[in-house]
């Protein structure tokens, strides 16, 4: 029978393993919607991700002050 050799092999290497978080990485969310329903909020998160995030911002502000002057309540919750 031949000797057995040790080598290396298994264990805990240097740069094995998942990689640690990066910085800036968008956290994802998850939710239900129709199909109408989603097709308003992906062209909305398309503005929202490529560089307009401040005129939507603006936009929300503008439906909060409309659905006030409705006296409606609208919570996200």
């Amino acid at each position: 029978m031949s000797s057995i050799k040790k080598t290396n092999r298994g264990g805990a290497r240097p740069g094995a393993g998942r990689p640690k978080k990066l910085q800036g990485v968008r956290k994802q969310h998850q939710l239900r919607a129709y199909d109408d329903e989603w097709e308003l909020i992906r062209e909305f998160s398309w503005f929202v991700k490529h560089g307009c995030k401040e005129d939507c911002a603006k936009i929300m502000a503008q439906l909060r002050k409309i659905r006030e002057e409705r006296n409606t309540p609208w919570t996200l919750t």
